[in-house]
Formats: C-alpha cells, sequence, structure tokens
C-alpha cells in the first residue's frame, strides 16, 4: 500500500498509519495485522537488481534486506527530499520496507534525521512482529536515517545554498 504523498509531514503519515491500524485492530486481530503488513510489501514499487549490492544490503537482519535510494537531480526544487528503494526476502519485511518508506520517501533529509517514529508504540506493532523483526525494524529505520545524513552531508552542484 505504498502511497505517493506530496506535502505530508512524517507526523502526519504518522498519524494517518495510526488510524489506519486501530481500525484494523477493531474489527481483526493480531493476523489481520500481519496480513495488512504483507498486503503492503506485496505493492512496492520493485528495486532495480542493480541497487541490489553489498552497501545496499542491511547485513544484520536474518532475511536478506536491501535498502537504496535516488539522489535527487542537482537543481531540482525538491533537491532535498528522499527516494528510496527497498526488498526483502520475506513477506513480513517487505510490508514493513513498505510501511516505512510511506513515512519517509519524498522528506527532507532533516525531516527524517529528526524523526520520532512515535506510531510504533501506539499501534503496538512490536508486539505483532516479535524481537527477531523488531531488531530488524531498528536497523532499517537506521539506515534510512544514516542515508539520509551522509546526503545532507554531501556537496551537490546546483544544490541551492542554505541562507
Amino acid at each position: 500500500m505504498e502511497k505517493k504523498i506530496v506535502n505530508n509531514t512524517i507526523n502526519d503519515i504518522q498519524e494517518e498509519i495510526i488510524k489506519e491500524f486501530i481500525n484494523i485492530q477493531k474489527d481483526g486481530s493480531g493476523e489481520d495485522i500481519l496480513y495488512h503488513i504483507i498486503e503492503m510489501g506485496r505493492q512496492l514499487s520493485p528495486m532495480p537488481e542493480e541497487m541490489k549490492t553489498s552497501n545496499s544490503t542491511i547485513h544484520e537482519c536474518m532475511s536478506k534486506v536491501w535498502i537504496s535510494f535516488k539522489r535527487p537531480e542537482a537543481g531540482v526544487k525538491n533537491y532535498n527530499k528522499m527516494i528510496y528503494f527497498g526488498d526483502s526476502d520475506s513477506e513480513i519485511v517487505k510490508g514493513i520496507i513498505a510501511l516505512l518508506f510511506r513515512i519517509f520517501n519524498n522528506q527532507s533529509y532533516e525531516d527524517i534525521i529528526e524523526a520520532n517514529l512515535f506510531f510504533i508504540e501506539k499501534i503496538s506493532l512490536i508486539s505483532f512482529l516479535g524481537q527477531q523483526r523488531a531488531f530488524g525494524f531498528a536497523t532499517i529505520v537506521k539506515k534510512i536515517k544514516m542515508i539520509a545524513l551522509l546526503e545532507q552531508s554531501r556537496p551537490r552542484r546546483g544544490r541551492p545554498k542554505k541562507k
């Protein structure tokens, strides 16, 4: 369920996710939550094979997981917005990736780096994922934030200067 969200803040998107998951919890079970996460993963845009490199691999996860990004073009209006790509051989992990990309794609470096992911606790996500996947989830978030931090500090031609 990868959504193209243009102007929503990270907090706005998290509030949408909280409402969505609360509705599922109200009407269903923990299995319904996991099924919803798996469905999100099935709708994740495919990651180009050439992006699946050792640098994009998250080695700390038990499943095979890749996270990469597309650099914004120099001089483009949204020069500081990130576009992430990801994949996994696990359906649930792929859904987790889709959930995180829903929050982080099209957001600025600064917003990604400073994001407080409060939705995790509000929807009790860890209880549905289990400890091992919770560790993987945290590792994926760390990789996403690290990419944003590295890109923020990287000089680029055509990039507007901060005032």
